[in-house]
């Protein structure tokens, strides 16, 4: 029951994403505030599997995000959705389709595993006078995509391919710890450079005969905060008019 308590509420989430971006492209200014800061953040990230021998791969991410400033202080809880987050390995070893005409046609290539999540960070930030900050948390994830793609160069470099859907290989959710630093353009609500790691604490084999394979991945982001502009002018126009 739990599990699928879990499961439902991160199929919400997904749902909800794209109205969360247009709410925040239309009510933005309306969510930040000084103690809370709404936006969208993405970039792009590298990432490997622990325990393989597979090369690190990189693609784009894309979510939003919550800080929410705790008791008017310099520490922030962030959270939010990275509604588009890719983990995986390239250049991992071919194994066997149980076909013997796709072993011969692949035995000299590799395979690119994509798996693709939603992710829900849970941070404490801490911001500093000088506008960097540090975070550190936990990072928990639902799996939504899972493939193995067998790569091999018959006529041009990598120009045959094979998919082969292993989402009945791999676990549903993930869960790991993640950290990072940024440096904030401004002290208050404003856009942000940041670099994060994720380190994965579940094995994401469900076959406990392969060794232990663990997400890991380097983030590196820019947040913009929603209707920021909008609220810091009427602010400035409010100290005006008190003057």
């Amino acid at each position: 029951m739990r599990t699928l308590l879990l499961v439902l509420s991160f199929v919400s989430i997904a749902n909800v994403s794209n109205s969360q971006v247009l709410i925040s492209l239309l009510f933005g200014d309306k969510l930040n505030s000084d103690g809370l800061e709404f936006g969208l953040d993405g970039g792009v990230n590298f990432f490997n599997l622990e325990g393989s021998e597979g090369d690190f791969n990189s693609k784009l991410n894309l979510g939003f995000y919550f800080d929410i400033r705790l008791k008017r202080s310099n520490w922030w809880l962030h959270t939010g959705v990275i509604a588009k987050s890719s983990m995986g390995a390239t250049k991992l070893d071919v194994y066997s389709l149980d076909d013997p005409e796709l072993d011969s046609i692949f035995a000299g290539g590799y395979v690119e595993r994509n798996l693709g999540y939603f992710d829900v960070p849970v941070m404490i930030k801490y911001l500093f006078p000088f506008k960097g900050y540090l975070e550190g948390g936990f990072m928990i994830g639902l799996r939504n995509k899972a493939k193995d793609v067998f790569v091999t160069s018959s006529f041009d470099d990598d120009d045959t391919q094979f998919t082969r859907d292993i989402r009945d290989h791999t676990q549903l959710f993930d869960l790991g710890l993640i950290g990072g630093l940024g440096y904030k353009f401004k002290a208050a609500t404003s856009m942000y450079l940041g670099a994060r790691y994720y380190h994965g604490l579940v094995n994401i084999a469900k076959d406990s005969s392969v060794p232990e394979l663990t997400n890991q991945s380097i983030y590196l982001v820019i947040g913009v905060p929603i209707g920021a502009g909008k609220e810091a002018k009427k602010a400035a126009e409010k100290e005006a008019s008190e003057q």
